[in-house]
């Protein structure tokens, strides 16, 4: 069975375990492009909120952030942190609307999926390289190289 098809068929926590195992060197141009997606995810993230003119006081286009955990293969995007999270807590109500409230007057806000737009974006440009280096690794390490 070849690699594409056991990456077809496996569970991705499976995958990211068997890549945790193997040594650094195999694994080092995968987390480096792993960082590099998580990063352009952010920038673009950024990109949207100032597109949609969601820039009031600034805080929600700071608070844009990756942060690649420490095995390098996973990675949150976003308000990353309590301290932002406490800070910009309406960037939910941005992404993904309100309904509003009629009796008090209050009309529904429109989604903007800045962080949504910002994944589909980045996953055009980045999920294949992500994907041909984890073929790569997975490809050198069942041959035994390094």
């Amino acid at each position: 069975m070849s690699i594409k098809s056991r990456r077809a068929y496996a569970s991705l926590p499976k995958v990211r375990k068997i890549l945790r195992e193997l040594p650094d060197e195999l694994t080092k141009a995968l987390k480096t492009t792993f960082a590099e997606g998580a990063e352009e995810m952010a920038q673009q993230a950024t990109a949207n909120v100032v597109e949609a003119g969601l820039i009031d006081s600034g805080e929600l286009v700071r608070s844009m952030k990756a942060k690649t955990s420490r095995d390098g293969l996973t990675a949150k995007v976003g308000i990353v942190g309590q301290r932002d999270n406490k800070l910009v807590w309406y960037g939910h109500f941005h992404e993904f609307g309100t309904r509003g409230c009629p009796e008090k007057n209050i009309p529904p806000l429109p989604a903007q999926h800045f962080l949504g737009r910002a994944f589909d974006q980045t996953k055009q440009r980045f999920g294949q390289k992500i994907a041909d280096e984890v073929d790569r690794a997975l490809d050198r390490a069942s041959q035994g190289k390094k």
